[in-house]
C-alpha cells in the first residue's frame, strides 16, 4: 500500500511512471505523485528534449485536487540521477522522482536530492 510515511512507491506506481516516460519519449515526462498516491501527469511545455517545464495551469489544477508528495520527471537517454539543470530548476520542498528509460529504473530523492530508494528493472 502506498505510504507517504514509509516513502514507498507501489509496483503499479513504478510501472505507471515507466509507461508515462516511455509514451513521452523522446521528450521528458513530468508530473506529481500526490499525497494519496495518485499520479497526475502534467504537460511538459519545454521544447528542448532533455529538459522539462510543467504547464503552469495544469500544476495549479493538480494542486487544487491534493497536495503533491513528489515531483517526477524522466531521463530518456541518461541515468536516473539529477542533472545540474534538475537541481537548478527545483522550486519546491517536495520529494523528487527520476524515471530513467536508459536504465529502466525509478529513483526517489528527498528535497535535497539525497537518494532514498531505488528500483531497477521496471517494465
Amino acid at each position: 500500500m502506498f505510504s507517504v510515511k514509509d516513502l514507498e512507491l507501489e509496483i503499479w506506481q513504478r510501472q505507471a511512471l515507466m509507461a508515462l516516460a516511455d509514451q513521452s519519449s523522446p521528450w521528458e515526462c513530468c508530473g506529481f505523485v500526490m499525497d494519496n498516491g495518485v499520479i497526475i501527469p502534467i504537460q511538459n511545455i519545454e521544447d528542448e528534449l532533455a529538459i522539462y517545464r510543467m504547464h503552469p495551469g495544469e500544476q495549479i489544477q493538480a494542486m487544487a485536487y491534493r497536495m503533491p508528495w513528489a515531483v517526477y520527471h524522466s531521463h530518456v537517454s541518461s541515468r536516473g540521477y539529477p542533472s545540474q539543470t534538475d537541481k537548478a530548476m527545483q522550486r519546491s520542498d517536495y520529494h523528487q522522482i527520476i524515471v530513467s528509460l536508459m536504465e529502466h529504473s525509478v529513483r526517489l530523492f528527498d528535497p535535497e536530492w539525497r537518494i532514498i530508494k531505488e528500483w531497477g528493472s521496471i517494465s
